[in-house]
């Protein structure tokens, strides 16, 4: 089939640790053709390899301080006041 390859195979490892993140994935793709209506198979693409290796650290979420909820909203008075966008 035109622009589809023969076979395709990946591997690929992960690691967690905490905050941090590491992995290694590697993928072959097989011989392909591309080819015009009257010749098929006339232009022969060789097989190749993609490899990605990665590292990743997820930053702690920052805690808002006293009387601002996650949402940015800051209490006027109380808990059960009506809050104002500051």
């Amino acid at each position: 089939m035109q622009n589809a390859p023969s076979d395709t195979e990946t591997i690929g490892l992960t690691y967690n640790l905490g905050s941090w993140n590491v992995g290694f994935f590697s993928k072959r793709v097989g011989q392909m053709y591309n080819d015009n209506a009257t010749l098929h198979q006339a232009i022969p693409i060789d097989p190749f390899n993609i490899t990605n290796l990665f590292f990743n650290y997820t930053v702690p979420r920052i805690v808002a301080p006293v009387g601002v909820d996650a949402s940015g909203w800051r209490s006027t008075t109380s808990p059960t006041a009506t809050r104002s966008r500051r």
